[in-house]
């Protein structure tokens, strides 16, 4: 027999010709470090998975109140929500961050159908961002308000609201063409607020406001109004935005929340320019001397001044008495942006270019006669009314004079004179509709004063 030694075994035929082992060893023996590279990569990209899948799940949230671009609504109105997409609104007092979601329409509303089976009376109310409840938590919203009053009241009714922030009456209109129509309201209510005039006219602004919405409405001669497509649009469509990006990940949007609320943190509180000097000046009178002048002129260009500063020069000059009004404007410079000393004095803007009314109303009157073709009662509310007025006087924007406040007033007048040359409804305000104390937006006190104000005019129109 012959040694079985002598046989080649499997380990002497896998030498090769200089000894070695050809053995195929694993990728984890032979790449050691790869391998740990690949498997943190691969625990890295399943956490992040599932992190986000989580957040989107059970706790989504929102970068900005208002809706984005690149969303259904977005799409045809030039910015809104996607069904079910979460909207976040801030307290402006208290800092509070409250996040609901959209309904399966994308508006900031209870679920609706456009079916009636229960022949609820309709009430349709659409609006920009204080018919949205920019800075209250949904359950307070003035329209859900409205609706649990009535139904408490035993009354059969639905209260819808179709809005988003800095809409103006053109694309509420567009919104009424496109669904608001298709509910069958018995009442449509349009909200008012001044800015409606100047946001109706976004398409003839030099910059960004011009691309912002994907159509715009022109008034011929004989009164009547016509949409146009806006080309701009597709630029405001195509850009990839930083607030595109975000919005796309929920690690993302509750990242920049970390770091917005870090970066408001160590943000500069107060400030002052040659603006506000002025009013500042006006409300010193024969005490705005020029060593005051000087001192003022001095702190204002410091790149950042605390309370202490003010109140140190304030003492030097016998004027701690003004402290608080000069600390209001101090806070809130940016809202001073298109402000004048002349407004300050009247309450009214004359800069107002002359064919903004005429351009509203005529909306008004087309907007009216479509809700009545389709049946519906029509009706208006106004926001800029004495809750208003005394928002801005507190503000600092508006003299506390009977002459600024007639002036600030009569702003609305165009408005409410076509109402009642028209027939068009005007709820009454009963009582002022309270501001948040930063913000010139209902708070929940005037939402609910809202509502009542709503209930009041409604209650009788609607069977029990």
């Amino acid at each position: 027999h012959r040694d079985l030694h002598s046989f080649p075994t499997r380990r002497s035929a896998d030498l090769n010709r200089n000894g070695t082992s050809m053995n195929k060893s694993g990728f984890a023996q032979t790449h050691p470090r790869w391998t740990g590279v690949i498997l943190a990569a691969a625990v890295l990209v399943a956490g992040t998975l599932g992190t986000e899948i989580v957040l989107r799940l059970f706790f989504p949230y929102s970068i900005y109140s208002a809706g984005f671009v690149h969303t259904g609504n977005g799409k045809h109105y030039g910015w809104g929500f996607d069904p079910g997409q979460a909207i976040l609104v801030i307290d402006p007092d208290t800092g509070a961050r409250h996040v609901s979601r959209a309904n399966q329409k994308g508006w900031r509303d209870r679920e609706r159908t456009f079916e009636n089976p229960e022949a609820r009376y309709r009430i349709l109310v659409m609006g920009d961002s204080q018919t949205f409840g920019y800075t209250v938590p949904a359950d307070a919203q003035f329209t859900r308000r409205l609706e649990d009053h009535l139904i408490a009241d035993g009354r059969h009714a639905e209260v819808i609201n179709i809005s988003y922030p800095g809409w103006s009456i053109d694309q509420q209109l567009v919104a009424f063409r496109r669904e608001g129509i298709r509910y069958r309201s018995d009442m449509v209510i349009l909200h008012f607020s001044i800015n409606d005039l100047w946001e109706l006219h976004w398409y003839e602004d030099s910059g960004k406001f011009a691309r912002r919405k994907p159509f715009y409405f022109l008034r011929g001669p004989n009164g009547d109004v016509s949409q146009r497509d806006n080309p701009k649009f597709q630029r405001e469509w195509n850009a990839w935005t930083r607030r595109r990006i975000i919005a796309t990940s929920e690690i993302l949007k509750h990242a920049w929340v970390i770091y917005d609320q870090a970066k408001a943190r160590r943000a500069t509180v107060l400030n002052l320019d040659e603006k506000h000097l002025q009013l500042v000046f006006h409300l010193f009178g024969a005490k705005a001397s020029e060593p005051v002048k000087s001192d003022f002129r001095a702190l204002a260009k410091l790149a950042k001044f605390e309370a202490a500063d003010l109140d140190a020069l304030l003492a030097r000059h016998g004027l701690a008495d003004q402290r608080d009004a000069i600390l209001t404007i101090a806070r809130n410079w940016y809202r001073f942006g298109l402000w004048s000393m002349d407004y300050y004095r009247t309450g009214t803007d004359k800069n107002t270019p002359a064919h903004w009314w005429p351009d509203y109303l005529a909306m008004l009157a087309q907007f009216a006669a479509e809700v009545r073709a389709a049946g519906a009662g029509f009706a208006i509310s106004v926001d800029h009314e004495k809750g208003r007025l005394a928002w801005n006087q507190a503000q600092g924007l508006i003299a506390r004079s009977e002459a600024a406040a007639k002036g600030f007033l009569a702003q609305s007048e165009p408005l409410l004179n076509f109402a009642k040359e028209n027939g068009i409804a005007v709820i009454a305000n009963k009582i002022p509709l309270q501001r948040s104390a930063n913000n010139v937006h209902i708070n929940r006190a005037g939402n609910a004063a809202l509502a009542g104000d709503y209930y009041r005019y409604l209650k009788d129109q609607i069977p029990r």
